[in-house]
């Protein structure tokens, strides 16, 4: 959303995540499948891998966008989520980039019920952890917070 960005609450988690990863002292992050979505008024997913691509030259990662959040679909699971201990550049690279690529987000909707909805149907055969780093409350799409009158949102 424009708050996460404006707010650097996505550059300060794309720089921790990438830390962690770059560190390798998370033994928990060896041999992980990884993917990375990010949400607005639309999911954004990530094509992190690129056939042919050596993992040393990492292209940066393709965006692919769904507006319909009513009914949300998933790229497909080769397309979304890549091993982070043998195709660690694509992932870094993504991350290096996340920041830089959604600078211009002017959206003030979150869509966040849905892109939890859409990252459970991606887990629901391997299983996994979902991490989320949001800013807003839900707006639009699944799971809707109403806005009280005075502009905040209702919580509880």
């Amino acid at each position: 959303s424009s708050a996460a960005v404006s707010g650097g609450l996505l550059e300060a988690a794309s720089k921790a995540i990438g830390e962690a990863i770059r560190s390798d002292t998370a033994p928990a992050l060896a041999k992980t499948g990884m993917g990375l979505m990010t949400f607005d008024r639309a999911l954004h997913y990530y094509q992190l891998s690129h056939p042919g691509s050596s993992s040393s030259s990492a292209p940066p990662p393709r965006e692919i966008v769904d507006a319909d959040i009513d009914e949300a679909y998933l790229p497909l699971p080769v397309e979304a989520l890549i091993d982070s201990s043998e195709d660690k550049a694509s992932l870094l690279a993504a991350l290096d980039s996340l920041p830089e690529s959604c600078r211009d987000a002017s959206a003030g909707e979150s869509c966040l019920g849905t892109a939890i909805k859409a990252a459970l149907l991606a887990l629901s055969t391997s299983g996994g952890r979902l991490v989320i780093i949001a800013a807003s409350a839900p707006t639009i799409g699944a799971v809707t917070i109403p806005r009280r009158y005075g502009g905040g949102a209702i919580v509880g």
